[in-house]
C-alpha cells in the first residue's frame, strides 16, 4: 500500500467529506502564502472557530 497521506487524499470521500478536505487545503494554502512556513495549525482552523464550541 502506498503511504497513509496518499491513501486518504486518494479514497472516495462522502460529498460532505470532499467539500470539508477542499476548504481545509484551501485554507492551509492561504496560511501558507500570507505566512510560509511560519503558519499555524491555528491560522488554518481559523475559519471553524464558531463551529468548535459544540464539543467543548
Amino acid at each position: 500500500m502506498k503511504d497513509r497521506a496518499s491513501y486518504i487524499a486518494q479514497r472516495p470521500k462522502r460529498a460532505d467529506g470532499a467539500r470539508n478536505y477542499d476548504a481545509i487545503l484551501r485554507a492551509a494554502r492561504k496560511a501558507f502564502d500570507t505566512s510560509g512556513s511560519d503558519a499555524s495549525l491555528e491560522s488554518i482552523a481559523e475559519p471553524w472557530r464558531p463551529y468548535r464550541t459544540w464539543w467543548r
